[in-house]
């Protein structure tokens, strides 16, 4: 008798365990959360800053560590798994670190804000001209952010049809007994090649910012400290 109440009390619990790990290693393939995610990526990050799109992007890497380390059981191997699968997510925070570099230099605010100054000499608006421009500024970025996480929601799509999100215990128990070779070491696709090329080609430019936009090394870090305030 006793034995019936603790397996009816101990079942629901098991079930409940189960369903939580079928979630964390299936929910890359999970339209609710790509789309929660990727909505919150771009709505904080457009309206708050950039530090809200990387705390995003961290809430994600932790559930994906936790993942990691469910299917392979070694905390290094793990961590270099997760910087694997979220390469695209970091390369959203790279570009957007790039745009808040080069906006000025693409669109030529540098210009415009030459004129604010003339302006200003003769009676002008410049706190008018600055407000116009940071709504240009905000505007753009949200474009183009936007148009960049599209890449997180094809690589949504590309998970969800490459495994299905009903798996059984016994097919995530398959799953945790995986392969055990760093995704880093094996066949690159396309889609791999392509996100360590995004993720490169914006790291340099940022890099070399200073000779291509003549601010200087200072400047572009205050820029990017300025993104990372969380209530600008």
């Amino acid at each position: 008798m006793d034995e019936t109440v603790v397996d009816k009390k101990v079942a629901p619990e098991s079930d409940r365990h189960n369903a939580f790990i079928r979630w964390i290693i299936n929910h890359d393939s999970s339209i609710w959360f790509n789309v929660f995610y990727i909505g919150l990526a771009v709505v904080l990050s457009i309206w708050l800053g950039l530090f809200w799109l990387v705390a995003v992007v961290g809430a994600h890497g932790v559930i994906e560590f936790y993942r990691q380390y469910l299917l392979h059981s070694r905390g290094w191997f793990a961590f270099a798994e997760t910087i694997w699968e979220i390469k695209l997510d970091i390369g959203l925070i790279v570009f957007a670190f790039w745009l808040g570099v080069y906006l000025d230099f693409i669109f030529g605010i540098a210009g415009l804000s030459a004129g604010a100054r003339m302006a200003a000499q003769a009676g002008g608006r410049v706190a008018q001209t600055g407000t116009r421009v940071a709504v240009w500024q905000r505007t753009i970025r949200g474009v183009f952010i936007t148009l960049d996480d599209v890449g997180l929601a094809f690589k949504a799509l590309a998970n969800r049809k490459k495994k299905k999100s009903d798996e059984s215990d016994s097919d995530i128990a398959k799953t945790m007994a995986g392969n055990s070779v760093s995704s880093w070491c094996s066949s690159y696709s396309k889609g791999d090649w392509l996100s360590l090329a995004f993720v490169l080609i914006f790291f340099v430019l940022i890099v070399v910012a200073p000779i291509i936009t003549g601010k200087s090394f200072v400047e572009v870090w205050h820029i990017l400290v300025d993104e990372m305030q969380p209530f600008p």
